[in-house]
């Protein structure tokens, strides 16, 4: 508490005028969360009150006086909570900064360029390996969920583990229940595709990965409602399916011909060890094709870890626009025309991994 005490009540050694020059509200910035938590999300945290605009002004390190000074109220419990919550950050000189990516225009254009430059290259090395891998979900018998599990389970799935285990992109709790990882801002908001992964876990039996966009219908909500998860469970656990969750086995179309209608990918079957080859494939070309020192600099990102995450989601959207545009893969009803999808549709936007 005295440490806290001290970073709010440091010194000033001035705010430069120049930081609330051309404030932007939150809506119109991307943000993304690489992150787990206990409690709170730290969006919940950035969202509140007016704690984004005390960190927009904070990216040039400063005191409450400064902020006080350019008329931005603020109070010394909300200064606490961005502490504790890791949103800032005391520097050497005692002053308070904002201790996550708020990347302006310029450095948004610079790191969509790098991401550009990277995907392209990469592309060109991995489309073959790619159209192999949806050659053989479609032969499988789940041509509808091709670009999904390339996606969720792939580009935004398994590589954060081969990142992982190569210490590229490597966060480990401290078990204090504050949310660690990553979180970042850019502007201004891209208004391309930019699809992301929810992943539901069911005592390390099996999980369910759904893959989601922006403008999803509100029946998407259902998946995640319990009787659909009974219906995941008793479906995968070959028991007799209550009438509750098989209503909504058909009605999201989980359920076809008494059947279940997702992929289940197992670990050590044979679409697995494809996943291992080109999981590996992707992450050295990455690697291969990024200038991680580079993209620090014109980020302004602490660490080579936050770099290449940062750089890489924007990598991942470009390379599953790529795989659309080339025709390796179709955008799901559900994506492509949400005005008009139905409830059935859920079922080529999500699948299972399983043991």
């Amino acid at each position: 508490m005295k440490k806290l005490a001290a970073l709010i009540a440091a010194c000033s050694l001035g705010l430069a005028a120049a930081a609330q020059e051309g404030f932007v509200p939150l809506e119109k910035w991307d943000y993304t969360a690489f992150c787990s938590y206990t409690n709170l999300h730290p969006m919940q945290v950035v969202g509140a009150d007016n704690n984004w605009q005390i960190m927009w002004a904070l990216r040039t390190a400063g005191t409450s006086r400064d902020l006080a000074a350019q008329g931005i109220p603020c109070t010394r419990s909300q200064l606490m909570l961005l502490a504790t919550q890791r949103l800032l950050t005391r520097t050497e000189e005692g002053t308070l900064k904002t201790a996550v990516p708020i990347l302006d225009s310029l450095a948004t254009m610079r790191l969509r360029r790098a991401a550009t430059a990277t995907a392209a290259a990469m592309y060109e090395e991995l489309e073959p390996e790619l159209r192999a891998f949806a050659g053989e979900l479609t032969r499988e018998g789940f041509g509808d969920n091709t670009f999904s599990v390339l996606f969720s389970h792939v580009l935004d799935g398994t590589v954060w583990e081969e990142f992982d285990r190569r210490k590229v992109v490597h966060y480990d709790g401290d078990g204090s229940g504050v949310w660690s990882g990553c979180l970042w801002f850019c502007y201004p908001r891209s208004e391309a595709f930019r699809p992301g992964t929810n992943t539901l876990s069911s005592d390390g039996q099996y999980a369910l990965h759904v893959n989601w966009a922006d403008g999803d219908p509100a029946f998407a909500g259902r998946i995640y409602a319990d009787d659909a998860q009974r219906f995941f469970r008793q479906s995968l656990a070959r028991e007799e399916i209550d009438s509750a969750a098989t209503a909504v086995g058909r009605e999201l179309g989980l359920l076809k011909e008494g059947r279940l209608a997702v992929p289940v990918i197992r670990r050590n079957g044979p679409l697995s060890k494809r996943v291992e080859r080109l999981t590996r494939s992707l992450c050295e070309a990455f690697l291969r094709h990024t200038d991680l020192r580079q993209v620090r600099e014109s980020t302004g990102c602490d660490s080579d870890a936050d770099a290449a995450l940062i750089l890489y989601h924007e990598v991942m959207w470009q390379l599953s626009d790529r795989l659309l545009a080339s025709g390796v893969v179709r955008l799901p009803h559900l994506f492509a025309d949400p005005a008009h999808a139905v409830p059935g549709d859920m079922s080529a936007v999500c699948f299972i991994t399983a043991e």
